[in-house]
């Protein structure tokens, strides 16, 4: 007997967050007959989340066993004479259990969700008809029931996730966005050595969300935008940042939205330094606020389109 699942959706017909797990159960033929399933719905971490119940049956159909010798009945096993019997286990998810599986898939670098079901299978069986030099009672064929595990593992995309859970299990609404992955490449020496600390700093947020250290995150971004801001007072920063002028107004690009820019850069770093200082510039107790998913993933997307938009002007 193999089992797998074959496909978990949401059941939009329970009044409370479910899911509807199929498994496909492959029995040897006229060998083995399943009587019921059930179980336990795990996630990655081995936290169980749901209980599974078999409550409903994809179509009707019949199995039946047969009294085989033991030739016939190893043929049945090597040929793999198999008949599926396919049915619906149900499990309702509580609010504790969604928000649990939410968490870990965000520590995902995918963000797939795993989950694991962990099966209880009662099974008929049709032991071997005995040789007939063994004593008159062991020659009378009995029907076997076994109690029989399994486990069976399951991964929901992230596309899938998103378009057909999140909504329906009340964690919300979500689009995906696809972002190129800014790279060093063709980037001239004197702007490599910035150009690889705001990369690293893009990295090192990226590592802080996906382990949800929200604060961690901010404290890199802060350090993404100060390396950006490019303080006109320093001689490297202005140099810098008066060749970068050139190369935006070498797409028409004018003074005043190149001074746009840059100051908005200038306040997303202030912005993120009220997330690390106690104090602030006036010397007085500043109340650090509370970092968010929305702001890490707020300063971080927006940090690799402004790397990119940089990089795109630093190769023209």
């Amino acid at each position: 007997m193999n089992i797998e699942i074959v496909s978990i959706t949401i059941d939009d017909q329970q009044l409370v967050p479910a899911l509807r797990v199929l498994l496909i159960c492959k029995c040897y033929m006229n060998l083995e007959v399943p009587l019921s399933m059930s179980g336990k719905l795990l996630a990655e971490d081995g936290k169980v989340i749901a209980i599974l119940m078999e409550n409903d049956i994809v179509r009707e159909s019949t199995m039946g066993l047969k009294i085989l010798d033991q030739p016939t009945r190893e043929k049945y096993f090597n040929k793999n004479f198999v008949q599926p019997y396919e049915a619906w286990l149900g499990c309702s998810l509580s609010a504790k259990a969604i928000n649990h599986l939410e968490n870990l898939r965000q520590k995902r670098t995918e963000k797939s969700v795993q989950l694991m079901a962990r099966l209880n299978i009662k099974v008929l069986d049709m032991p071997t008809v005995p040789q007939e030099d063994l004593p008159v009672q062991t020659m009378i064929p009995t029907l076997s029931f076994q109690a029989k595990k399994a486990e069976c593992h399951y991964t929901i995309q992230q596309t899938d996730w998103i378009n057909h859970f999140s909504n329906r299990l009340g964690i919300g609404d979500f689009f995906l966005l696809e972002m190129e992955a800014p790279i060093t490449g063709a980037i001239a020496q004197e702007w490599r050595a910035f150009f690889d600390r705001s990369l690293q700093r893009v990295h090192d947020m990226r590592e802080a969300i996906q382990h949800q250290d929200w604060q961690k995150a901010m404290f890199y971004a802060r350090m993404f935008y100060e390396n950006l801001k490019f303080n006109e007072q320093r001689a490297g920063s202005k140099t810098l940042k008066d060749q970068l002028r050139l190369l935006f107004a070498q797409e028409q690009h004018g003074e005043e939205g190149f001074e746009a820019l840059f100051k908005g850069i200038s306040n997303f770093f202030n912005y993120t330094s009220k997330f690390i200082h106690d104090k602030d510039r006036a010397g007085g107790l500043n109340p650090v606020p509370i970092a968010a998913k929305e702001d890490a993933y707020f300063v971080y997307t927006l940090a690799i389109g402004l790397l990119q938009i940089i990089r795109k002007k630093l190769r023209s």
